[in-house]
């Protein structure tokens, strides 16, 4: 690893070795990852006179301080590390494939006993398989149903599957075969989970195909009733299959890519075709670029999303290649193979076929909605804040405590007009003894040093302008400038000056630094409503965090009121459960196996914790 000031630069001190650069400013913030066969090769390109760079490197060069350079043995390990520090950095000159928290997966894990299908919105377990995604919550809720109430799968916890005494409702409904309780062959349960595994593949016409063989063996073996289960299954999903419309006639298990130009952006869509038919599709929106930018974002697409654990189909059909990247795309289909079942390959559209098979993703991309695509806020709150560039990224941060105690500073983030709750935060602040602005002050110190996450396109505020002049302050005193903009969000007033706090009010007011009136905004237009809804779920998110620490501090000193129970034995208690809720949801067995703790003990401490934590 080294590092370079763009002022004064030796190229004859870069490696020529492969591997991945970071283009940062003056404040450490990452803006641009890219990886190199040669890193000195590349990195001379970017030196050439700034007339002759693409515009938008030109921009980033305009803002960056230094180069770090990261080596690699191999090209393809610097592919991988590129893919791995875009996603943890986000800079604002990479395409960047943002998280969408309403994609679903399903997910079938290894190595457990009795497997079953769980929903997820990101994959995250290595020894699993996964299957999707569903961009529509309720499609995957319909296909949800329709695996359990035709494959006798169970849907508990890992947990209630070892602690279970009697079966549960779903065992009476035939919906399960109850193996928390019963024996049940592990052969008989695996025969329904590749069956489902084929459903959620999409490989529908070779399950029907397979269940109408073991119904017409049942009915010759005069075994009706398994006869009728079998044909009820083949009749449940044959019902969902008729609402998926067939492009193909032949079998084909494809991913097919499109893109369409918008009038502020481009939009990528990938349609997903299993057994000739279309499932499902997924956009993404990438505001400010042309398609002049497509062959990079295709690109980029195929490297951040299928480089993940996935259910990934053997030919992933793109519109072009750009003959620059050939070379890449090689290296990528080898990556994707190393974690694929079977072959995979990225393949170029030639046949009329397939040329239809893009098109048809490239309407999806065309047809994105009015919300994600005509009229970006990210380039309204941009304009709205003077900035440079689009407010993809906010953060919000609020303060909450009870009476000078247990102070939090909750912080909530929004990424593309969405949600992002795994990146959300909640600080501890020990010093501020209720003021709000010594705990913004303490915090603030501490976000600008935080290297984990990068920094946002804009920082919300739940406060008006004393909030805002603290943070303010605090920020150029520690780095000598604002990396990002600020903006302070306060409720509007009532006739007698007071905050008016009432139910549908859309008045609130924004303000930035330098300006004592607020911004002019109208009230009710979509960028304050979008900043309201940002505000409350950080106010509610705070406030959650402070209670759930409040009400913890509670519990916890009701394990002191228990006799018998040494300080000792509670450590190994909330070490083995976590928390006292932990304890609570434990059976008498399972407290009885930490050392101290007899059952009898087991029974008291049940006791007393049911009589707290079960009447709140």
């Amino acid at each position: 690893m080294a590092e370079f000031n763009l002022d004064t630069i030796d190229v004859s001190r870069i490696s020529t070795d492969p591997g991945v650069y970071l283009f940062k400013n003056q404040e450490g913030t990452v803006l641009y990852v890219g990886k190199a066969r040669s890193l000195r090769r590349r990195l001379t390109s970017y030196l050439r006179p700034k007339e002759t760079l693409p515009i938008k490197t030109q921009s980033m060069l305009s803002h960056a301080d230094n180069i770090q350079t990261i080596h690699t043995t191999t090209e393809k390990e610097a592919l991988l590390l590129e893919a791995s520090l875009i996603k943890k950095y986000k800079p604002k000159y990479n395409i960047v494939l943002r998280d969408d928290k309403q994609h679903i997966l399903f997910c079938i894990r290894k190595g457990v006993e009795y497997p079953r299908v769980e929903i997820v919105h990101r994959a995250t377990h290595k020894n699993a398989l996964y299957f999707g995604p569903f961009t529509s919550s309720a499609g995957a809720k319909s296909t949800w149903k329709v695996l359990h109430s035709t494959f006798p799968l169970r849907r508990c916890s890992d947990r209630e599957l070892h602690n279970r005494t009697t079966p549960c409702l779903y065992y009476h409904m035939k919906q399960c075969l109850a193996p928390c309780v019963y024996d049940v062959p592990k052969e008989e349960y695996e025969e329904y989970l590749s069956k489902v595994k084929m459903l959620l593949r999409g490989k529908v016409d070779a399950l029907i195909k397979q269940l109408q063989e073991e119904m017409e063996l049942a009915s010759e073996q005069l075994e009706f009733e398994k006869a009728i289960l079998l044909r009820e299954q083949i009749y449940a999903i044959q019902k969902t299959v008729e609402k998926q419309a067939v492009v193909l006639e032949h079998t084909a298990y494809i991913d097919a890519i499109g893109i369409a130009e918008l009038e502020h952006g481009i939009a990528l869509a990938v349609v997903f075709i299993r057994e000739g038919r279309v499932i499902d599709s997924l956009q993404f929106y990438f505001p400010s670029l042309t398609l002049d930018d497509s062959n990079e974002v295709l690109y980029s697409f195929i490297s951040q999303y299928y480089t993940e654990a996935r259910d990934i189909p053997p030919i992933i059909l793109i519109p072009h290649k750009s003959e620059d990247l050939t070379h890449q795309y090689a290296l990528l289909e080898e990556i994707i193979n190393n974690e694929a079942d079977t072959p995979i390959h990225i393949v170029e559209a030639r046949s009329p076929i397939e040329y239809n098979l893009i098109d048809i993703a490239r309407s999806n991309a065309r047809n994105m909605t009015q919300k994600e695509a005509s009229t970006p806020l990210s380039e309204v709150l941009a304009r709205l804040l003077s900035s440079d560039t689009p407010i993809t990224r906010i953060e919000a941060v609020d303060v909450s405590h009870t009476s000078g105690s247990n102070t939090k500073v909750g912080v909530v983030v929004f990424e593309e007009g969405r949600e992002k709750p795994v990146d959300y935060r909640s600080y501890n602040i020990e010093d501020a003894h209720g003021d709000d602005y010594k705990a913004l002050h303490i915090w603030i110190q501490r976000r600008i040093q935080d290297t984990q996450f990068p920094y946002p396109d804009m920082l919300l505020i739940d406060g008006g302008k004393g909030q805002l002049s603290v943070i303010e302050r605090t920020i150029i005193d520690n780095i000598g400038t604002l990396p990002f903009p600020l903006v302070a969000i306060t409720k509007a007033r009532t006739e007698d000056g007071r905050s008016d706090r009432r139910a549908g009010n859309t008045a609130d007011r924004l303000f930035i630094p330098g300006r004592s009136n607020p911004l002019s905004v109208k009230a009710g237009s979509p960028e304050l409503l979008y900043l309201q809804k940002i505000r409350d779920a950080v106010h509610d998110y705070a406030l959650g965090r402070h209670r759930k620490a409040h009400s913890d501090a509670m519990l916890q000193s009701e394990l002191d009121r228990i006799k018998g129970l040494g300080e000792k034995t509670k450590e190994r208690l909330l070490h083995r459960f976590h928390s006292v809720r932990g304890i609570a949801s434990a059976t008498v067995e399972e407290l009885a196996s930490v050392q101290g703790i007899s059952k009898t003990k087991a029974q008291d401490i049940l006791l007393h914790l049911s009589n707290i934590i079960h009447t709140k």
